[in-house]
């Protein structure tokens, strides 16, 4: 037990050494999202399904420390789809909306040049995981009406998790272009929908996933800026 406790001692203390040795990353992003939630089958189903695709900007603030670990703060402002529901619905008629998001993630990233024990290079490919924050709020149908017995919660705050990877291509120390593409989860709040108890016990399987998600694809610049000396 004291050797394990001496050994994570001496990792940490060499992660916070190299921590100093290493720099700052701003990453610039726009992003082109699906939304995933209880009624996201809708917008198929109506043969409107090129309409769950939307967008996303963000910005980064990242350090790269050891040879090929890092940490990035990332806050983002997007636009987002969702939709009532049909198949308990008397008229089962398609009912979108959309809602703004606001979300900040905290992940932890890998190179995966750590295969070959070159950290450096004009390809840097990336695994990261990541917790944060979703608020979301400026719900607006897209359609005339309301739903017969649906409403939506605004705002709503909401727990995320996601995994992910980014591809850089290094064009100098300084600069690069990367791509990036991702799958988050959020606490089923996030798209106003919250099946209570009641809708649970009435309808099976109308709940459905537990979590509202997102897949993501991006590309963005990131600019390094390296520790001092």
């Amino acid at each position: 037990m004291r050797k394990s406790l001496t050994i994570i001692v001496a990792l940490l203390i060499g992660s916070t050494a190299a921590f100093a040795q290493k720099g700052w990353n701003i990453g610039v992003q726009g992003t082109g999202l699906i939304s995933i939630n209880e009624n996201s089958f809708s917008y198929y189903d109506a043969k409107r399904g090129e309409k769950n695709f939307t967008w996303q900007a963000g910005l980064s603030v990242g350090y790269d420390f050891e040879k090929f670990w890092g940490l990035r703060l990332m806050a983002e402002f997007g636009n987002n789809n969702g939709g009532f529901n049909i198949k308990e619905t008397a008229d089962q008629a398609f009912r979108p909306f959309h809602f703004k998001s606001i979300d900040i993630f905290a992940d932890a990233m890998l190179n995966l040049r750590i295969i070959t024990g070159k950290p450096d290079g004009f390809f840097q490919p990336k695994v990261y995981f990541g917790v944060g924050y979703g608020y979301t709020n400026w719900f607006k149908n897209d359609f005339e009406g309301v739903h017969p017995w649906q409403e939506v919660t605004s705002p709503n705050h909401n727990f995320g998790m996601r995994i992910g990877a980014q591809f850089e291509l290094k064009f100098c120390p300084e600069v690069g272009i990367y791509a990036d593409v991702c799958a988050e989860g959020f606490t089923d709040r996030y798209n106003g929908l919250f099946p209570s108890k009641e809708d649970k016990e009435a309808v099976k399987g109308y709940p459905g996933f537990p979590f509202d998600g997102k897949i993501k694809f991006s590309g963005g610049l990131l600019f390094h800026i390296p520790a001092k000396k």
